[in-house]
């Protein structure tokens, strides 16, 4: 650790006031005695720590281990709580709330006294927010006064859910009138109190009561999981294409925030898609106990989708059943489902006997893709040995941080995986383990690291956004564990900017692969204003050559780049982030009269057939969410820019010119015409 201005300086001044000059450390005890040669020295296990999702009123708590090796006796003199959300925080030493009093530690050659102590940070939400905030650590360490440990959570708060999303009235034609059921629903973690709820686009759309700018909503907070219902109405006057907006404003703390769906009208023929596909398989399942299968029915097309019936066909074993049906199929009524938009129901299947069971579940829609009438076979065995219990757990790479099923992460991390804990009450040995990645941000390509197949594996979350991994595990019976063990992480930068490379090649059969070779190598460049894209040698392009250049003012590290993340086996991501850009408007020390410059080069493909689809996404100014996803494309095409041509030696590939990067206290980013991409070789 280095030593802080102010840590030398106490260090000069102490040696006077002890009264004596040596040559060599001295320190002084309470009383002013000189023990000459020693001095304590503070090692702080962890510089940072990091809250998963807590629900309000409830608490987690992490430890962070201090340590004295110095070999005189080390004294905290105060801790302390700055920044964003210290309102949820506590510190506790020895389980009890620190009250600032002075905490003493003997040196650490003295091997019968207390050299460390295990420190708690306690997280308790009781508002909405987040956690950016840093424990101050003070003490008499000479060349260390103060230690300091940065700790963030996740937000929390209200999440409104718009469904169906889009809303999507299909064909209607001049003088007709048809209505959608909207609901709006609180997915969040904390009650939601609405604001205003509004309709802009075309005048053809409406509501059933009030006006477009103030749509009526139940005047109450919603918990988690609760909402409301309301109709949107489209009445053309004649035949063609509208276009709408519906918008949810609510509170958020003391701010609001917004949630869109977008509206259109008139499209093409419905299509329906079933999840699963082709059958039902329950394998072998406990015999008394009742084993789920979730079915959701989709509409993949461009008009609604009418689903008329759902049923399990005559002669299909009695042990199946369905549950949960819509209430309009428990009824007898059909389901309206706009584009894009699903229901779901179970299948059950309550085995009695060991014996094979078979059936066959019929849904019937006024869809002619792929069919009007569905039947999908259903499977399972009856068994009396009970299945294992997959049991996941979860932590960021060298964190220290304590194993969870919820974990926050910054880009970049390597997330720790254990299946460790599983287990089978028959005492039957686990053999089989099988990790599964079910969401992650779009154009996410990295797998798991050794194998999805190993008790310990890890991942890295090398994007920004929402992860949910999956595990199911196998007895030596075949018996697949009942539930899968599921694990939620999120990541979150604290970098002002961040841009983020990914790709697709149709002729990669396997893009998480990792070797030499395996896939099709796309690079992402970054010049700073008045830089030269593939400069090998001045430093002013941050790519694989250049990954951490100096940019901006020399006293500023915060205002140059990293390349975290270089692929050369195709996919993606790659991704630069500079936690606080110069700005552009020639303002204050280091900063720049011209943009920075984003591109990507098409550097080998590796012997795979052309062509690659190359995304970009970049995130200001802390958000989450991109800020802009490249190349703009027209709606229904994928959002991604074709390169053909690759060149390792001549640099005459392919080079997309993606845009410029506008910062004042701010950013901004202004897209390069898309129609003149890509150019061949560098500008």
């Amino acid at each position: 650790m280095r030593a802080t201005t102010a840590g030398r300086e106490w260090w000069r001044w102490g040696v006077v006031f002890c009264g004596v000059l040596f040559l060599q450390p001295l320190a002084c005890d309470d009383g002013g005695q000189i023990s000459e040669g020693k001095s304590p020295k503070i090692v702080v296990e962890r510089e940072s720590l990091s809250f998963s999702v807590v629900q309000l009123g409830q608490e987690q708590e992490q430890i962070i281990e201090i340590r004295n090796m110095g070999d005189a006796e080390l004294q905290i003199s105060e801790m302390q709580l700055s920044g964003r959300g210290t309102e949820a925080l506590k510190i506790l030493v020895d389980g009890a709330n620190y009250t600032g009093s002075r905490i003493r530690l003997d040196p650490l050659e003295q091997s019968d006294g207390k050299s460390s102590m295990m420190l708690g940070i306690q997280y308790r939400p009781t508002q909405v927010g987040d956690v950016d905030a840093v424990l101050t650590i003070r003490s008499n360490d000479p060349l260390n006064q103060e230690e300091r440990v940065r700790i963030t959570a996740l937000e929390i708060g209200p999440r409104v859910q718009i469904s169906p999303k889009p809303i999507v009235f299909g064909q209607v034609d001049g003088g007709e009138v048809k209505a959608v059921d909207v609901t709006i629903t609180n997915v969040g973690a904390a009650p939601l109190t609405l604001v205003n709820i509004s309709l802009t686009g075309s005048d053809d759309f409406s509501v059933e009561a009030g006006t477009r700018e103030n749509i009526p909503f139940p005047d109450r907070s919603f918990e988690p999981q609760d909402g409301f219902s309301f109709k949107i109405i489209y009445a053309p006057e004649m035949k063609g294409p509208d276009m709408g907006s519906l918008t949810v404003k609510y509170r958020f703390g003391a701010g609001e925030r917004t949630e869109n769906a977008q509206i259109s009208a008139n499209g093409d023929e419905p299509c329906v898609r079933i999840t699963p596909q082709d059958s039902i398989d329950f394998g072998q399942s406990i015999i008394g106990k009742t084993a789920t299968k979730q079915v959701s029915i989709e509409n993949c097309g461009t008009s609604n989708l009418v689903v008329q019936s759902v049923a399990l066909a005559s002669g299909s074993d009695p042990t199946f059943a369905l549950a949960f049906l819509p209430t309009e199929l428990a009824n007898g009524l059909p389901v309206n489902l706009a584009e894009g938009s699903s229901r779901g129901f179970q299948v059950t299947y309550a085995p009695t006997a060991e014996k094979a069971a078979q059936g066959e579940l019929v849904i019937q829609t006024d869809a002619k893709a792929p069919s009007d009438e569905i039947r999908m076979p259903i499977f399972g065995i009856g068994t009396l040995n009970t299945c294992p219990t997959a049991r996941a757990k979860a932590r960021v790479r060298n964190s220290g941080m304590a194993w969870s099923d919820n974990v926050a992460a910054e880009p970049i991390d390597y997330l720790q995986l254990s299946a460790a804990d599983s287990s089978d009450d028959d005492g039957d040995q686990i053999i089989e383990y099988r990790w599964s990645l079910v969401k992650a941000p779009e154009g996410f390509s990295v797998g798991f690291d050794p194998s999805n197949r190993t008790v310990e594996t890890q991942i890295q979350l090398a994007m920004v956004g929402d992860y949910v991994i999956e595990l199911t595990v196998t007895d030596q019976h075949g018996l697949v564990s009942c539930e899968p063990a599921r694990i939620q992480a999120r990541t979150r930068s604290d970098k002002s900017f961040v841009v983020e490379l990914t790709w697709r090649t149709p002729s990669d059969p396997d893009e998480t692969d990792t070797c030499t070779g395996c896939g099709t190598d796309l690079d992402l460049h970054m010049i700073r204003p008045g830089g030269m894209f593939d400069d090998k040698v001045g430093g002013s392009d941050c790519h694989f050559r250049t990954m951490n250049p100096m940019w901006g003012d020399p006293a500023n590290l915060d205002d140059n780049p990293h390349l975290d993340r270089d692929d050369a086996d195709g996919g993606g991501p790659e991704q630069i982030n500079i936690k606080s850009p110069a700005r552009t408007d020639g303002v204050g020390p280091g900063s720049y009269t011209a943009p920075y410059e984003i591109g990507v080069y098409y550097y080998d493909d590796h012997g795979f057939e052309p062509p690659v689809w190359a995304t970009v996404r970049v995130y200001l100014n802390g958000d989450d969410v991109p800020t802009h996803v490249l190349p703009s494309v027209a709606s229904g095409h994928e959002q991604a820019m074709r390169m053909v041509l690759a060149d390792p030696i001549g640099g005459r590939g392919h080079f997309w010119h993606v845009g410029e990067l506008f910062w004042t206290e701010t950013g901004s980013f202004v897209e390069t015409d898309p129609a003149t991409q890509p150019r061949i070789g560098f500008p």
